[in-house]
């Protein structure tokens, strides 16, 4: 209802309604008593006012509407809508103003505001989609991370961004949660309208309807976290490999060794060092050295199983974890053809260069649980072959 306030001019109160004794926390006798139009409209709405009452004098009806404020007796403001008429009485003019409180409305219209500014700027991508999960809308932010117009996916299912990276025990248990809880987050691999694959952080919240408690809209937001990814791979990689032969490094073979180890699988470990190597670098310079530990590399990848872990532990040392229980004479036999392939002639840019290698071997767990203790005794029969002529493998 409207709070319906009639004044003279001078501002003294005749008329004040029920709604208006409602909505200001004066009675009508307070009002008429004590209190002028002015005392119920903060400084700007007492202009609005004015303007109002001077630019529809000797104007018949009511006057349009203009939104202002308005405070109670407890100091409260609120947005109302204003509109005033004017007649005489007794010769003497009496303006009747209208409020209708708009606060509500008001505070639905900044939400909104406030939420389409959110869907429109963010940098995360938003899908709204209906209960059967059919796209109803998506923001500027979505285009950008999909390379999908809003034109091209609304009315269609999200899956349109499906990458088959998931199973479907992937996607049903997302939405198990989503039925269940309301709700799921995760790391999800999906696909952009190029076809290209990106990670992206996803979640998912159902919007319930307030009769039925069903879900009536569902609402995704997701980043794409893909340099992201990319920049921890690298440093885990970098962590985890050595630059120069592509090959897993110290930690890397020490965490995979441990894994085995406490998983309890037999394996053997082979210790490498090679021979030679040092008068490659002295006569040949660094960046050949370089050269020959990168077809060294190469040289046992393509000699070993696949399953098997080959690590450079530092400067011409390299390890080998092979899988499965090893009889010696099989080691021996693997040993020497490593050897064989690695005593091949290197060419270096016009120049050869030849070396070869000595191998320890130590076996789990027939030389022992501790890992230390197995490094070491890998370690000491590569050193025996060493000292002892070179170019030989010896097996603890």
């Amino acid at each position: 209802l409207d709070c319906i306030i009639s004044t003279t001019s001078n501002g003294r109160i005749v008329d004040f309604n029920p709604a208006a004794e409602a909505f200001f926390g004066y009675s009508k006798e307070q009002a008429q008593a004590r209190i002028k139009i002015e005392h119920l409209l903060p400084d700007y709405s007492q202009l609005v006012y004015r303007t109002l009452v001077q630019k529809h004098l000797q104007k018949n009806g009511l006057s349009p509407r203009h939104e202002t404020l308005a405070i109670d007796r407890q100091g409260d403001k609120y947005t109302v809508s204003l509109a005033i008429s004017q007649l005489e009485s007794d010769g003497e003019l009496i303006t009747t103003a209208m409020l209708h409180d708009i606060s509500e409305r008001k505070r639905y219209e900044d939400e909104l505001r406030l939420a389409s500014t959110v869907f429109n700027f963010c940098n995360e991508g938003i899908i709204i989609s209906d209960e059967n999960n059919v796209i109803q809308a998506v923001n500027p932010s979505f285009s950008h991370i999909t390379g999908f117009k809003a034109e091209d996916v609304v009315g269609r299912n999200p899956n349109i961004l499906n990458s088959s990276t998931h199973d479907e025990a992937f996607y049903e248990q997302m939405w198990q949660n989503i039925n269940d809880k309301g709700r799921w987050q995760g790391e999800v691999i999906n696909k952009r309208k190029d076809g290209r694959t990106y990670s992206e952080w996803l979640s998912i919240c159902a919007v319930g309807d307030s009769d039925s408690n069903k879900a009536k809209n569902y609402v995704a937001i997701f980043s794409d976290i893909s340099k992201r990814k990319a920049a921890e791979e690298k440093i885990w990689w970098q962590a985890h490999y050595d630059a120069l032969t592509q090959l897993p490094n110290r930690a890397m073979f020490m965490a995979e060794l441990h894994k085995k180890i406490d998983a309890d699988q037999p394996l053997s470990l082979l210790f490498i060092d090679l021979d030679g190597f040092k008068a490659v670098n002295d006569t040949l310079g660094h960046n050949s050295g370089d050269d020959v530990l990168r077809c060294v590399a190469q040289r046992l990848k393509n000699a070993l199983p696949g399953d098997s872990l080959i690590a450079r532990l530092g400067g011409d040392e390299f390890t080998i974890i092979l899988n499965g229980q090893s009889q010696p004479e099989d080691l021996h036999t693997l040993s020497r053809s490593l050897i064989d392939k690695l005593s091949a002639p290197y060419e270096l840019d016009g120049d050869n260069a030849r070396l070869s290698a000595s191998i320890g071997i130590a076996r789990y767990p027939d030389n022992g649980i501790d890992i230390d203790e197995l490094i070491n005794l890998a370690d000491k029969m590569m050193y025996e072959v060493k000292t002892q002529g070179k170019s030989d493998v010896r097996i603890a």
